[in-house]
């Protein structure tokens, strides 16, 4: 009998070779769910599987897996620059003032 949770985990991982698919996986984590940017990169990492995202990334798998894990916290740049290159989305700090 098939694991339906690895089938479920590689079917998700699938979709996001679509990178329209990705990208709005990753702004309805953060505009819908209300997740911080590091938080819903995190969760698109484990979706998306921690080796295809160091592969596209080009960084190591340990060092993503640091990240997912909390072992190691990135630069809010780091974080943008790989939001933007792998999910095509602008990161940008703002201030609304009351």
């Amino acid at each position: 009998m098939a694991n339906r949770n690895n089938d479920y985990r590689e079917i998700i991982a699938e979709k996001f070779n679509s990178k329209e698919y990705a990208k709005l996986f990753f702004v309805h984590l953060v505009e819908d769910e209300g997740l911080e940017i590091k938080d819903a990169l995190k969760e698109c990492i484990k979706a998306m599987g921690l080796a295809n995202f160091a592969k596209r990334s080009g960084l190591s798998i340990q060092s993503v897996s640091d990240f997912v894990a909390g072992r190691k916290n990135w630069s809010s740049d780091k974080v943008a620059k790989h939001v933007k290159e792998i999910f095509k989305v602008k990161v940008r700090l703002g201030l609304d003032v009351a």
